[in-house]
């Protein structure tokens, strides 16, 4: 298991009072509901995907499950530049 004070001194103080804790949960739970394995890597390396909102995240998602013949996570959980692309891409 992962350690939150680990994961909050990754980064900057700023960051972390702009997430919205609601918005956040939401995207966990789809996370979660879409079986993702790897949330861990997500939270350490990309927090800065729960700053985008819960209804854009999913629009994305849907996106990108086109665009990688729905195996977006699987793919991403192989390459993480896919999540890169996912955060600044389209």
């Amino acid at each position: 298991m992962f350690e939150v004070e680990e994961i909050l001194n990754r980064f900057e103080p700023s960051l972390l009072k702009t997430i919205d804790k609601e918005n956040m949960k939401k995207i966990l739970t789809f996370l979660k509901e879409q079986q993702v394995d790897f949330i861990e890597d997500i939270l350490n390396e990309y927090l800065d995907l729960f700053l985008i909102d819960y209804e854009e995240f999913i629009k994305k998602v849907e996106y990108f499950n086109q665009k990688y013949e729905g195996q977006f996570f699987n793919k991403a959980k192989e390459d993480a530049s896919l999540l890169e692309e996912f955060l600044y891409g389209n």
